[in-house]
C-alpha cells in the first residue's frame, strides 16, 4: 500500500527534525504503511506509535498534517 504523499512529506519533516533517529528507519525501505509503528488505511496514517524507539528530538507542528491520525503514541 502506497503513503498518502501529504502523509510521506509530514512523516518525513518529522523525520528531518530529529537529532538522534533511534531505531526508526521509516525512509530506507519500502512504503511507511508497511513500517513498525506506522499502521494506515487506505494509504493514510491513522496511528503512529513512537514508543521505545531511542529517537531524540521534538514534534513539529507538521505532525498536524496527518489529516486522518487518530492515535499517536508517544512513550518511553
Amino acid at each position: 500500500v502506497q503513503t498518502n504523499p501529504n502523509d510521506q512529506n509530514a512523516l518525513l519533516t518529522f523525520w528531518n527534525s530529529l537529532s538522534s533517529k533511534g531505531t526508526l528507519n521509516w525512509f530506507t525501505k519500502g512504503s511507511l504503511c508497511q513500517q513498525p509503528g506506522v499502521i494506515c488505511q487506505n494509504g493514510k496514517v491513522i496511528e503512529l506509535s513512537l514508543a521505545s524507539q531511542s529517537m531524540i528530538g521534538s514534534i513539529p507542528s507538521q505532525i498536524g498534517q496527518l489529516e486522518g491520525l487518530i492515535k499517536l503514541y508517544d512513550f518511553h
